[in-house]
């Protein structure tokens, strides 16, 4: 938007669209004010311009119609200088409303950073790490359990052994308890003859506590495989999750360091100053873009403001970059004697820009125009703050994820322990 509206309709528009970023809402604000600020300057030329004419023989001379002509012009300007107030003064009473608006996205905007610090965050990985473990957690508590109603049941089916020296000491107690096949049976066996002793009878075949020892070894060994690969998933994901926190520490140290760069070298940023009349000026000097004879400097000049513009001007009247003049660097080989072929360069050759000199080193350096050296009028440096305000702001975002993604490994480390 190189000019303003007319009217207030545009402010009308800006304050109605509540879709539009505040990027744009901000370049859009910062142009109109340049461009106020532009208006009430050639206010005031405007005035100077008139009281010069006031009393300019040529004027006073000259005829009604180049009079009318003159006055129109000056007439015209000093119109668009008095919308300008009315805009600056609606703009005043929009201001209350935008500060209240700036202050309600502001509360809502830590509203919401507090939920993400606070809230719950894990990716979905995460997520299916820890279903597994818990599905191999209820497995294994189900195994116990099926091994331990086993181990019970085998218990309760197990008949208890007979005390013969019990019986043998006790002989009313054996009389009462047996009936009288097995006492005759008893009787007959004693008045045997000995024969080999065999083997006591197993109580349970050796076969069928095979089959269940193996089966009891096969559910141990699967509980223990799945506990084992449990286990070992948890390490994984808290290795995975400790590499993470160490590289994000890292890179938070050297992006704050950056940040911190950036926060001074925006604050030192070179800016323009602009002049309608500048102190000590030489009577005789005109600027060159502007062309005002003793009122300002040619960097100072408040009509021509861009540098890319400035820089265009110096181009279309072929004069030189450094100097601003036609200098004999710019000069033909055939208009120069022998003196000058020898010293064929500009005076302002090794004079280094004001603005440039200023970023250099910096970390804005990368916007130093790469066009050879320029006079310090015809930088754009100090257009670019916008630039570097959004370089600034895009990395201090980035800090702020990072920083919020390490508080959160750090809470689940610790509520581990």
């Amino acid at each position: 938007m190189s000019t303003v509206d007319n009217d207030s309709r545009y402010l009308a528009r800006l304050l109605n669209n509540r879709q539009r970023q505040w990027p744009q809402v901000q370049d859009d604000l910062e142009t109109i004010y340049n461009e106020l600020q532009q208006q009430m300057r050639v206010a005031s030329v405007n005035h100077s311009q008139w009281t010069h004419l006031l009393s300019d023989e040529n004027f006073l001379l000259a005829t009604p119609a180049s009079k009318v002509l003159d006055t129109v012009k000056l007439l015209n300007q000093s119109e668009l200088d008095g919308k300008a107030e009315r805009v600056i003064r609606l703009m005043d009473e929009q201001t209350q409303k935008l500060n209240a608006d700036i202050f309600q996205m502001e509360k809502e905007l830590h509203t919401a950073e507090k939920d993400l610090r606070t809230g719950p965050c894990s990716s979905n990985s995460e997520h299916e790490l820890l279903g597994k473990i818990e599905a191999q957690a209820r497995e294994l508590a189900s195994l116990k359990q099926q091994i331990e109603e086993k181990d019970r049941i085998e218990k309760v089916e197990q008949p208890e052994p007979v005390d013969v020296a019990m019986a043998e000491d006790n002989p009313e107690r054996v009389e009462v308890d047996l009936n009288d096949a097995v006492y005759w049976e008893r009787m007959v066996e004693e008045v045997r003859e000995p024969e080999e002793e065999a083997p006591p009878p197993a109580l349970v075949s050796d076969e069928s506590d095979e089959d269940e020892e193996d089966n009891d070894l096969d559910l141990r060994s699967v509980a223990d495989e799945e506990e084992d690969e449990a286990a070992l998933l948890e390490q994984e994901m808290i290795a995975q999750e400790e590499a993470r926190e160490a590289e994000l520490r890292m890179r938070v140290e050297d992006l704050q360091n950056w940040v911190d760069r950036m926060r001074r070298d925006l604050r030192d940023f070179p800016f323009r100053k602009r002049e309608t009349q500048s102190p000590g000026m030489c009577p005789t000097l005109k600027c060159a873009f502007c062309e005002a004879e003793g009122e300002h400097f040619s960097d100072s000049c408040p009509v021509v403001t861009d540098g890319d513009e400035r820089y265009q001007i110096i181009r279309d009247q072929g004069a030189c970059y450094k100097c601003m003049e036609y200098c004999p660097g710019r000069w033909p080989d055939d208009q120069q004697d022998e003196d000058q072929q020898k010293k064929k360069k500009c005076p302002y050759k090794d004079k280094d820009c004001y603005y440039c000199k200023r970023v250099e080193g910096t970390t804005f350096e990368d916007l130093i125009p790469d066009d050879g050296g320029h006079h310090t009028a015809l930088c754009n440096i100090p257009q670019k703050k916008m630039i570097a305000r959004v370089r600034f702001e895009r990395q201090e975002d980035e800090l702020r994820d990072l920083l919020g993604e390490l508080a959160r490994l750090t809470a689940r480390r610790n509520a581990r322990r």
